[in-house]
Order: C-alpha cells, then structure tokens, then sequence
C-alpha cells in the first residue's frame, strides 16, 4: 500500500511538472499565431486597438466590411464576428478589449444566437470554448463561472486550456496552418445560392437566460464605459416584417430598456428581395456586404455616430 501511494505521489508530481511545463512553452507561442483564428482572436484580445469595433455571430462576420468603414470615416475597424456564436463569447472579447483601450464604436448585429437555446451549444460551451487561453484574465472570469463554475477549477491546468488548440497553436506558430488569415476579420463569402428557396425559421421556443444576462451586460458595460453601441438586424434573404418582429421583438425591447438604438434592415426590400446578394437564405455574399456596408455607414453618419472623411 505505501509503495502504491508513494508511486501515485511521483505520478501526480510528474503530471504537475508536465503540465507547468506546457503552460511555459504555450504561454510562448500562443501570442505568435501567424494564421488561422487564433491569430485573429489575439488580434482582439491582445494585440490590436481598433476605432471601430463589429460583433456577432456568422452575420457579423460576413456582412461588414471594415475597409469600408476606414474608407468613408477615415477610422480603423475590426470585425469581431465568429460563425456560430454571440453574446457570451462577444461579451468576453469586449473585456478584454476593454481592458487595454476604449473603442469610439461598437456596431452589434443581432442574431438569435443572442438569445435562443440551440442544441448544439452544449450548454453554451461552445461559447467559452476561445476564451479559455485568456483565461487568466480575471475581466472574463464571471464568464466561465456562469457557464459552468467547474471551468474556473480546470483552467488552472495549462492541459486543460489548450487541449484542444494545441496542434492548432503549433501549426499557426510555424506557419503550417493553412486556415485563412483574416487581416480585419471580415470573411466574405463567394458565390449565390441555388434555386429560390424560401426563408428557415428562425423561431425558437425557449429563450437563454445566460446569453440574455450577457447580451445585457455587454450594452450596459458599454454604456458604463462611454462606448457608443448601436445594434442592426442585418438583411435576410426574402424575409418580412412579421418575422423581424415575432423574433427578433424580445431582445429589441431588451435594447429600448437600455435605450440602445436598433437599426432593423431584417426586411430591406433593397437587399432582401435580391438572389445575388445572398450565399444562402441567412448570409449575404461579398457583393451583398458591400452594398450593405454603404448603406449602414451612411446611415451612422447621418446618425452623427461617424463623421465623413473629407469633412
């Protein structure tokens, strides 16, 4: 028994050791991703200060361009935007934004990952999933232990953290990795989508409490810090009024309670009605983004939430 207790001893200090020792290496090279998404998360969270700031799920990020919005107002802008995702890991980069500089915008685009339980969320893990290698951050704390309290305990292990990014962080440090870099963040999509086909759902019928608390807190910390927030419904390919607001209606009422301006552009005859503007029912294509993206700077100019250039 004592030599069964004494090997397990040397075991568990073993895979201390191991562990301290990959947090050194990992520490090290995260920071020097030169690819992929890793090195645009690091753009956010630790490296780059931008003016303008663009956040939400796949909407996001594929339906604004910030080469635009330097164009027309002359200001730096990000697209923080992240397929499949929303308001918990988008509050988690806005604190860790916050934490470095205070941006002089921040353009939110609604969707229903925001607010709806989704199945394949895995009880919203999916969402903190990113934010673990900035874990020792205690700004996004709260994060995790509303998420799931257990993954403040198993953060304290560099195993743990980078588990599933390992390869990943290796391939981005020695240029290996052949996933797209994304210099500003915006992703534009190529192509337009087959046939006429109608419009999914997005009607969900229950609603998150976690994402709704942090959609919440991501305005409020805004409005708390001074940073000027303005959320938009993006357009969706042969959408109705009647959808707009049956969906998206909840957390509209949300943004009026926080008098946070919302700029709903679900139902834009302009774009909507307009196969060639669109990959597929929920995401325009590049040509869609860049007529959209005029449209929304000019309407921020004449809201006084940008100034023109040569003005």
């Amino acid at each position: 028994m004592r030599r069964f207790l004494y090997r397990l001893l040397i075991f568990f200090m073993a895979l201390v050791m191991v562990d301290f020792l990959f947090g050194l290496i990992m520490e090290q090279v995260f920071p020097l991703a030169k690819s992929g998404e890793i090195r645009e998360n690091n753009d956010i969270c630790l490296n780059g200060q931008y003016d303008i700031l663009i956040m939400g799920s796949s909407r996001a990020r594929h339906h604004y361009i910030p080469s635009i919005f330097q164009e027309v107002s002359g200001q730096s802008c990000y697209n923080c935007g992240r397929n499949g995702c929303g308001a918990i890991l988008m509050y988690g980069f806005h604190q860790m934004v916050t934490r470095r500089y205070t941006p002089g915008l921040i353009i939110y685009d609604l969707s229903r990952f925001d607010f709806h339980e989704i199945p394949a969320d895995d009880h919203n893990m999916r969402y903190i999933a990113p934010l673990r290698p900035y874990s020792m951050y205690p700004e996004i704390q709260e994060v995790f232990q509303a998420v799931s309290p257990l993954e403040r305990i198993k953060n304290n292990s560099s195993l743990f953290r980078y588990n599933t990014l390992t390869v990943d962080i290796l391939k981005d440090f020695f240029g290996l990795d052949i996933s797209p870099y994304n210099p500003d963040g915006f992703c534009g999509l190529q192509g337009v989508m087959d046939g006429a086909p109608g419009t999914p759902s997005d009607r969900s019928s229950e609603e998150d409490s976690i994402k709704i608390h942090f959609f919440k807190e991501l305005l409020s910390s805004a409005s708390r810090k001074g940073i000027p927030i303005v959320c938009v419904l993006s357009p969706k390919y042969n959408s109705n009024e009647q959808d707009s607001d049956f969906v998206y209606g909840p957390i509209k009422q949300i943004c009026s309670d926080l008098e946070i301006p919302v700029l709903d552009y679900f139902h834009w005859p302009t774009i909507s009605s307009c196969k060639k503007y669109f990959k597929d029912p929920n995401h325009m294509n590049e040509s869609g983004a860049v007529v959209f993206s005029h449209v929304i700077v000019d309407t921020l100019i004449s809201l006084d939430y940008l100034k023109p250039l040569n003005k």
